[in-house]
């Protein structure tokens, strides 16, 4: 498998499933990011942040105490987060159109669906850590006619 990066990228993992955070991990691991840490609620996310100080987020957007989307709001305005924009990707099983416009407008950087795939994840990384944001960059030329209601990420 290819390497992300010489340099050794740094990924938090937040997700309320174990199985999936062991998963993600693995793949993680196979496409050289050498530092890898996870956690199961927000809190232990925001624990986390300030210290690890991670090259990128991955959020499932079911978690249990608040949404995703949520997170990703709180990452970008937390007064108590060294920094502010982390890239930020968000895992969920189903995409809905208002999921996508409230993602942009707080600040995600892309989705990636669920049962994840190695491929897509090594594709959504790639610019992301390159320091281009993916899924929205072209937000403002987007109206929302262009959205279907459910989407294939």
């Amino acid at each position: 498998m290819e390497q992300l990066y010489k340099k050794t990228v740094r990924a938090l993992v937040v997700d309320p499933d174990k199985h999936y955070r062991s998963i993600l991990r693995s793949v993680l691991r196979n496409y050289g990011c050498g530092h890898i840490e996870d956690a199961g609620s927000v809190n232990q996310a925001f624990q986390l942040i300030p210290c690890f100080e991670p090259d990128i987020i991955f959020v499932e957007c079911n978690l249990p105490d608040i949404s995703g989307l949520d997170f990703v709001h709180l990452v970008r305005s937390a007064k108590f987060l060294p920094r502010h924009d982390y890239p930020i990707m968000l895992m969920t099983s189903l995409v809905r159109k208002s999921m996508v416009i409230k993602a942009a407008k707080f600040g995600a950087d892309a989705f990636v669906l669920k049962p994840i795939q190695p491929s897509i994840i090594y594709e959504r990384l790639q610019p992301l850590l390159s320091g281009r944001r993916s899924v929205f960059d072209r937000w403002d030329q987007i109206s929302n006619s262009e959205l279907p209601e459910r989407l294939e990420i």
